[in-house]
């Protein structure tokens, strides 16, 4: 490397920038498509030289002079030929450096090429990978539009005949009747619980829901009805209940106590109890009680729900009634009567300390 530099250093101070020159800057471009092996040819076909090797002569005695003649006659017809051998060195020169310069910008141009291909083969990737995105969107916003237009269909006959109608008077619509055939077990297992903690808690709901008409939602056999006072009616789901009611004079209605309330003209009723009915509802049934309640109560009436407690279900006795589901927590009860509508509930405890299944009830104000 030294050398060449060298050589590069004697030509430019001879004037000369010759195909050695090309080849050290050749060697440092990274980019110069010509190899060392191809430069190293082309400096050496760039370069004239003048030859004044004489071939001695082989003749006797007069060899040694025609040699001498010879080479004397060789320079001196040479002489010319170095003013020719440096012009043609220098033009070689030029078109080498001008020829490497066209081969690096051709170079250049065939990576950019290489380049703009990929970018455009990725390019063209992404964009059929759009338009399938794009044709599954357009597929799924055409169902969309079709399931829509059916559903508009579908309700457009059921909004003609309200406005033919007018406003629904019934509530929500009615929960399918309880089932039936468990009567004489509840009855049993009401016969189970000590009649001073009922009576304690029947004395407290009738303090808090005061005169007025009372609707007992879940009355079983009508235990609670005297002691709500002469303008409370009860309604049980259960026919066996609603026929043990009337053997002990209480008047019971028997139908779906949900679908009772909902019928209900609106704020018809100064107050609701609702017993032994929560634990046998799913979480629809739950939320239609809450809607029936809320609207059948009068503004500024009661709703008093009693339930059993969490605890409950630790106690063995809860579940021999076939027909509950689960007990439930407080706070699931008073969010179901607050999202229907009614406001400050509260949750008073189980008032007597008793055997069996503990329970508690919420008291919500419309």
């Amino acid at each position: 490397m030294e050398g060449l530099r060298q050589r590069v250093a004697e030509k430019k101070a001879k004037g000369l920038y010759g195909v050695d020159a090309l080849m050290a800057a050749s060697i440092e471009d990274d980019d110069e498509p010509f190899g060392m092996d191809e430069l190293e040819q082309l400096r050496e076909l760039a370069v004239q030289r003048v030859e004044l090797e004489v071939t001695s002569s082989t003749k006797p005695v007069v060899g040694r002079v025609v040699s001498s003649i010879k080479r004397l006659l060789v320079r001196g017809a040479s002489q010319p030929m170095y003013g020719m051998s440096a012009r043609s060195t220098a033009f070689n020169a030029a078109l080498l450096s001008y020829l490497a310069t066209l081969a690096r910008a051709v170079s250049a141009l065939e990576r950019s090429a290489r380049a703009e291909r990929a970018a455009a083969e990725a390019a063209r990737e992404e964009a059929s990978a759009l338009r399938a995105e794009l044709a599954v969107a357009l597929e799924a916003v055409a169902e969309g539009r079709l399931h829509v237009a059916r559903l508009v269909d579908a309700a457009l006959p059921e909004r003609v005949a309200r406005l033919e109608r007018g406003p629904a008077v019934a509530g929500p619509t009615p929960e399918p009747p309880l089932p039936t055939g468990t009567g004489a077990l509840r009855l049993r297992l009401q016969a189970t619980e000590p009649a001073d903690a009922r009576a304690a808690r029947l004395a407290m709901y009738a303090e808090a829901l005061g005169d007025g008409r009372i609707v007992h939602a879940g009355a079983g056999s009508g235990w609670a009805l005297a002691a709500l006072g002469p303008g409370a009616e009860g309604v049980e789901g259960d026919a066996e209940l609603v026929a043990a009611a009337g053997a002990e004079g209480h008047i019971v209605r028997h139908a779906n106590p949900i679908a009772y309330l909902a019928a209900l003209a609106p704020g018809s009723v100064s107050g609701i109890l609702v017993t032994d009915l929560v634990e046998r509802l799913d979480g629809s049934g739950l939320a239609a009680l809450a809607a029936a309640t809320a609207r059948a109560v009068a503004p500024d009436g009661l709703v008093v729900v009693e339930a059993h407690d969490p605890e409950a279900a630790a106690d063995p006795s809860f579940w021999r009634d076939p027909d509950r589901l689960r007990p439930l927590h407080p706070d699931a009860v008073r969010m179901v009567l607050e999202g229907a509508g009614l406001g400050e509930t509260v949750v008073v405890p189980d008032p007597a300390e008793a055997a069996g299944p503990r329970r508690y009830a919420v008291h919500a104000r419309h």
